[in-house]
């Protein structure tokens, strides 16, 4: 028996009942949390695994979620702060490289893995002293397929015991319902609610209502009276046919005259490229993000080779067009207090080495940056909550700005047709024409409302999203 610490915990009452079926039920070996947004599935679930891993010697835990970027991003970043919060921090050890916490109490570990790619390699997954307690699959509906999940399950036995009916495995499914009617985990969870041996709970966010800040309850109550639809997916879990407008949201109202924005401070100037691939459009777009934490969209330079007898542009023009259009647009009158603030463009991962060139040329001028690899779904939500609350806007009368406002007037849900071998789908999630000043408006968003050094003007809205 590990040394006797016994961790304050804080649960709702909903939570209370999930808890006690992982510490006390026998029967049950398998429980899935699945509902909407800002529930509480995640924080009240780490906070169980941050105390269990007191209880046993070796109440190893492994966690994995889809990509392994991800998890160490939100996973292992929430892990740390739940135990700073606990005031546990003497107690534990956090190796990143190897991605894993270590309890210097127990020895216990908890692990931390993604799934990426290769699901197999679970199968090589080996605790310390080979013994085991839970095994939790985070944000399980972002998975093309269950096969990692029966991998997962497979190792837990392994180390646990020799078949499922084992009461002392515990294996914890959590996720927010798949937007696609044809997701393959609509229908697993409706095979687990008959299950004798698994319990599936759906926490709504009324449920914590208590622990939620009020700008968060407050964006939650205008979303179901302003786009219900959207807010029976989200933040119930409802199943949904969700193709229509990506952003229904998107009209007048966010479009602003910047006299409006004479009283604010603005902070920074920062930019979104989309470089051109054979004969795609070049997309930058240029974005002002103020005190407030409001993110204006103000002009947009657009290069496309099908409207133009030359052909597509080396790296180096393209280069120095960009440049030139944002040295035009920032010694106009009207734009001369944003003159002297820091400019950086955000660059599409496939930049093809224009990124590369304008730093080297004009690294002196802008900051030059490459944006994480698309996770398209989780942009288009970050993009639509942004819009819907009002954060985002778009500056009136700007002839530039109609090839994006066409883009976001003509972007549609597609369903995702899953194919029957486990590791594939067939998909097409968006239906447009082309999406080069979308993107590059992505890339301006994700950075604005994530990136640390806006953190105190941005953090009212990452309460919301």
């Amino acid at each position: 028996m590990a040394q006797t610490i016994e961790p304050k915990l804080d649960f709702p009452a909903y939570y209370k009942e999930v808890i006690s079926v992982l510490q006390n039920n026998d029967t049950i070996n398998s429980i899935d949390l699945f509902s909407g947004r800002n529930s509480g599935k995640s924080y009240n679930i780490y906070q169980f695994v941050v105390a269990n891993t007191f209880f046993e010697k070796d109440n190893n835990v492994l966690i994995l979620r889809a990509s392994k970027t991800q998890i160490m991003k939100s996973v292992f970043t929430l892990m740390m702060n739940i135990i700073e919060g606990l005031g546990l921090t003497m107690f534990f050890k956090p190796k990143r490289k190897a991605m894993q916490i270590e309890n210097l109490v127990s020895g216990s570990i908890i692990y931390f893995d993604g799934v990426d790619d290769d699901p197999e390699k679970i199968k090589g997954f080996t605790p310390r002293n080979n013994k085991m307690s839970m095994v939790i699959f985070e944000e399980f509906t972002e998975l093309t397929s269950e096969y990692p999940i029966s991998i997962a399950v497979e190792t837990l036995v392994r180390f646990r015991g020799s078949d499922c009916n084992n009461g002392n495995i515990k294996f914890i499914k959590m996720g927010n319902p798949s937007r696609w009617n044809s997701h393959w985990s609509w229908n697993t969870i409706e095979i687990d609610r008959k299950n004798p041996k698994c319990k599936v709970f759906s926490p709504l966010w009324s449920d914590i209502l208590g622990y939620l800040e009020i700008p968060t309850i407050e964006y939650i109550v205008n979303l179901e009276m302003t786009n219900n639809r959207y807010y029976k997916w989200a933040y119930e879990g409802q199943r949904m046919s969700y193709e229509g407008l990506v952003y229904p949201m998107f009209d007048e109202s966010c479009l602003v005259d910047m006299k409006d924005f004479e009283d604010k401070i603005p902070i920074s100037v920062i930019c979104g490229l989309d470089p051109a691939s054979k004969r795609d459009k070049t997309s930058f777009v240029i974005g002002i993000l103020f005190n407030t934490g409001e993110l204006v969209f103000d002009d947009i330079w657009v290069y496309n080779p099908k409207e133009v007898d030359c052909g597509q542009l080396a790296p180096s023009e393209q280069g120095e067009r960009i440049i030139s259009f944002l040295n035009e647009w920032i010694y106009r009158p009207e734009n001369a207090r944003y003159r002297y603030l820091s400019k950086i463009i955000i660059c599409d991962p496939a930049s093809g080495g224009l990124d590369v060139e304008i730093r080297n040329n004009y690294g002196n001028f802008v900051e030059v940056l490459v944006a994480d690899k698309k996770d398209r779904i989780t942009d288009l939500a970050r993009n639509q909550n942004a819009i819907s609350t009002g954060r985002v806007k778009f500056r009136k009368n700007v002839d530039n700005l109609k090839a994006l406002f066409d883009e976001l007037s003509m972007m549609v849900w597609r369903d995702k047709v899953i194919s029957k071998e486990l590791k594939t789908i067939k998909s097409t999630q968006l239906t447009i024409g082309e999406d080069d000043c979308h993107d590059s408006m992505t890339y301006v968003i994700t950075f604005a409302l994530t990136n640390a050094r806006f953190m105190q003007y941005n953090s009212k809205m990452l309460s919301m999203l």
